[in-house]
């Protein structure tokens, strides 16, 4: 558990401390990524072959992944609302906002 944290929290943080403008780096930076996301998947699928009695965990696996999925996609639409209904009401240049989607 604590090395799939790490590979995910060690290269955010370092993300946010250097600054690369260099192309090559960049595209080596985006290829490591990619290669650190087939680790963490590998890692979570030797953590779930593992996994005693998964058969019977399975049920309460998916009741946390619904209930999770349900509250994301409740504070979105709230979310959503309110971004709408207070954010982009106010005025821009002391004309109303357009909120038809084809305007810019």
């Amino acid at each position: 558990m604590y090395s799939g944290l790490l590979i995910i929290l060690l290269p955010l943080t370092l993300g946010y401390l250097f600054r690369f403008k260099n192309k090559k780096i960049l595209a080596l930076t985006h290829r490591l990524l990619g290669v650190m996301v087939y680790i963490i998947l590998f890692l979570m699928g030797i953590t779930l072959a593992l996994l005693d009695n998964i058969s019977t965990h399975l049920t309460a696996i998916f009741i946390y992944t619904m209930v999770f999925f349900c509250c994301t996609f409740a504070a979105n639409l709230i979310a959503y609302y309110y971004w709408i209904n207070f954010f982009r009401g106010k005025l821009r240049n002391g004309k109303p906002i357009n909120h038809s989607l084809g305007s810019k």
